[in-house]
């Protein structure tokens, strides 16, 4: 049998792609190289947009029981606290609060989900080569006994790393360049004053560090060593030094559980999609440490590609525009995070006298307006990545002057009413399943007048798979809506939409927005039907 996709790679980002490819009906398999899963801490911060994906994959109460709550922000010249930020300010999420855990607990939580959905990781296999056609990629695979095995399947995902074999067999590039610094770094146990929900970022004449927790009792730092010629592993003694240089010599690092040396690269694949073939993760990005985006953003690179997938696998959709979506939606994300990554490397960790000054006035002053702040925690949380200039994305919605509701935005909670229960229920929990969700807002005052066109909406979930949902601003569900409505007696929903009109929202699985209109208005529906029927039409090529 043919497979529909075979992802090489199964660290987090595979897994992840694994995991969403389950939920939407995708048959595959995930091979790894590697015999057991990373041991090391590795990538450490899981922001808000990747939990909230967590929170859909059905597997985020598993990392709320054992990961650390990151909850502040904290800036210091010379251990003197300049700036102190809630890591959640502002953050409109069920998750506000980045969580921190090595990445190989991410990894062993997600494997675990996995196999309880029936599918195990095949490890010690290895991809050879592989090369595509119109219509199926052929690998050649070496098991862990050393005997080969040849696979046909329809699409072939690498998230096989920085060094990925499935991109050096793309007519690709990895542009991009080597930082001139070399850093240095430990994750140790602590003896003095130190807190294990902030990280702090503290700077002397010479150098700055990063200081934040790993697990109970262990701590990361790490630093530029201005010696790039000097790449052997630090000692302990030298992380020490770079404490005491930075005015954190009160606190003393000892039983050290990994000390490394490494170079930072900053490089973006010319393509992260090539006929059949897709590149998430490292395979397609990699960029310095600052900030933690890296391991999230290849998360969020595999949900976008999973549901995709979904409709590809089933000979569904315009097939060419779907798949070239997932370069138009995730490679400018990937560009302007190693832009942005490199830029807050340089300013962060890296120093000098002139940068210092810079520093204290920036941190100490600026950034503590509320705006910055705002602007400072969205970016890291991840929740303002936005595709608003895709195919997939209908950009002759209805316009919108509030983000809470613009297409290729991100879809936000609210509260309504459970008229089964009569109890206040999140409007986003809802959204939390494979399909597309159309939800249709009733606006203010609404008149059973309105239910015929409200009837109409909902059949289109006929057309594709999707679920709908309607919010009627009464205390009272009408009969003939029973069974998909919920309350919102208050408008507390519909204003934090800001919404008076009857309109509707169609949701996409990865809870993006793809389309908003107001019912009535005969350019929404044109809109509405447009979407549906790039995914609707069978196997379209082009």
């Amino acid at each position: 049998m043919i497979l529909d996709l075979l992802i090489v790679g199964a660290g987090p980002v595979g897994l992840t792609l694994a995991i969403e490819c389950r939920r939407h009906g995708v048959n595959f398999r995930i091979i790894d190289r590697n015999l057991v899963h990373s041991s090391r801490s590795k990538a450490l911060v899981l922001w808000s947009g990747t939990q909230e994906h967590l929170a859909s994959m059905g597997v985020m109460e598993e990392f709320l029981k054992v990961a650390l709550p990151l909850r502040h922000f904290r800036f210091a010249d010379h251990g003197k606290i300049i700036n102190d930020i809630p890591s959640h300010s502002d953050i409109d999420s069920p998750y506000p609060l980045p969580l921190i855990l090595p990445q190989s607990n991410t990894e062993k939580i997600l494997e675990n989900h996995l196999e309880s959905l029936g599918t195990n990781v095949e490890r010690g296999v290895e991809l050879i080569c592989f090369h595509q056609d119109e219509e199926y990629v052929s690998l050649k695979l070496t098991k862990p006994d050393g005997s080969k095995e040849e696979v046909q399947v329809k699409y072939l995902a690498g998230c096989d790393g920085a060094r990925s074999v499935v991109r050096h067999g793309l007519p690709v590039t990895f542009e991009g360049e080597t930082e001139s610094l070399g850093f240095v770094l430990v994750d140790a146990k602590v003896k003095g004053e130190i807190e294990n929900d902030a990280m702090l970022i503290s700077w002397g004449v010479e150098f700055s560090v990063a200081f934040f927790p790993v697990k109970p009792g262990v701590f990361r730092m790490f630093t530029q060593r201005k010696d790039r010629s000097n790449k052997i592993v630090p000692t302990l003694e030298e992380m020490q030094e770079y404490l005491n240089l930075t005015g954190l010599g009160h606190l003393h690092l000892y039983d050290p559980e990994w000390l490394s040396y490494f170079d930072v690269n900053e490089r973006v694949a010319s393509r992260n999609r090539v006929g059949r073939v897709f590149l998430l993760g490292d395979a397609s990005h990699i960029h310095s440490p600052a900030g933690g985006q890296g391991m999230n953003t290849g998360m969020q690179d595999a949900v976008n590609l999973g549901w995709k997938l979904g409709f590809l696998s089933k000979g569904l959709s315009n097939q060419e525009l779907l798949a070239e979506s997932y370069f138009q939606e995730r490679h400018p994300v990937a560009t302007t995070l190693v832009n942005e990554t490199t830029k807050l490397l340089h300013t962060g960790i890296t120093n000098s006298s002139l940068l210092r000054v810079a520093k204290d006035l920036l941190v100490g002053i600026l950034l503590r307006l509320p705006i910055l702040q705002k602007f400072f925690t969205e970016k890291l949380s991840e929740m303002n990545i936005h595709y608003s200039l895709s195919d997939f994305i209908e950009k002759n919605s209805d316009a919108s002057a509030s983000r809470h509701q613009q297409v290729g935005w991100r879809v936000y909670d609210a509260p309504v009413i459970d008229p089964k229960t009569n109890q206040e229920v999140s409007l986003w929990q809802r959204f939390l399943h494979p399909m597309h969700t159309l939800v249709v807002f009733s606006g203010a005052d609404p008149s059973e007048e309105l239910i015929p066109s409200i009837r109409k909406l909902l059949t289109r979930k006929e057309e594709i798979p999707m679920k709908t949902i309607v919010v009627w601003q009464e205390r009272i569900t009408p009969k003939s809506l029973a069974g998909t409505t919920l309350l919102d007696p208050e408008g507390k929903a519909h204003r934090y939409f800001s919404l008076s009109e009857p309109t509707w929202f169609l949701i996409r699985p990865d809870l993006y927005v793809a389309a908003r209109g107001i019912i009535g208005n005969p350019a929404a529906e044109i809109c509405l039907n447009r979407y549906l029927e790039k995914l609707a039409s069978p196997n379209i090529a082009s």
